[in-house]
């Protein structure tokens, strides 16, 4: 439960390699950081795994995230926030279940 989640819509077009990625944990930021941080980067990742898996439209690969990331426990709520340039992708929340 909780691992994945996902907003209800997808945003394509982006520059996955220049994404802005903030984590908070209870409304305190714990994580500040850009996707250009990622030990590899998005297009490698995707190469990767088109190696092993046919990838169709639609498909999500989750990378992890860049820098560290917080420790969180049971009733913790997490919040990632996305920008790209001056416009918000929005904020995903979610409790920490146990």
């Amino acid at each position: 439960d909780n691992f994945g989640p996902m907003r209800p819509a997808i945003v394509t077009g982006l520059d996955y390699g220049n994404l802005k990625l903030e984590t908070r944990v209870d409304g305190e930021v714990r994580q500040s950081s850009n996707t250009g941080e990622l030990v590899f980067s998005p297009d490698q990742i995707l190469s990767y795994c088109s190696r092993y898996v046919t990838l169709m439209p639609g498909d999500v690969i989750f990378t992890g995230t860049p820098g560290k990331t917080p420790a969180v426990t049971k009733g913790d709520t997490i919040e990632i926030e996305i920008e790209i340039e001056i416009e918000r992708i929005g904020v995903l929340s979610n409790p920490v279940a146990g």
